[in-house]
């Protein structure tokens, strides 16, 4: 699966009325869509988020949802933080930060 769409964001104005969930407070702030790679998931039972924020999911669309770059991904997850490595590349939180410069 190839994901090329850019994911869409529109932000809510004016906002709609906040709402309760398991005692959280939740105020929607913008809509969103995208169509993507799922690269990771991890479940979370005992952290303080947990009873809303039960799933993480690290997401590739573009370039990171293309299968001949995925095979040379790998992709960590640990206390809601997720880190990847390509060769010659190095990104952390979804920020990529190019190391070499025979990176393209």
């Amino acid at each position: 699966m190839l994901a090329l769409d850019v994911p869409a964001q529109e932000i809510y104005d004016p906002l709609p009325l906040a709402f309760d969930h398991d005692g959280y407070v939740i105020q929607p702030l913008a809509r969103f869509s995208l169509v993507a790679r799922m690269l990771s998931r991890s479940n979370y039972h005992l952290d303080r988020m947990s009873s809303l924020i039960p799933t993480d999911l690290v997401l590739g669309c573009g370039a990171m949802s293309d299968t001949s770059v995925l095979r040379l991904l790998s992709i960590e997850q640990s206390a809601r933080f997720y880190s990847g490595r390509l060769p010659n590349f190095r990104f952390r939180d979804g920020k990529s930060k190019r190391i070499a410069p025979t990176c393209t």
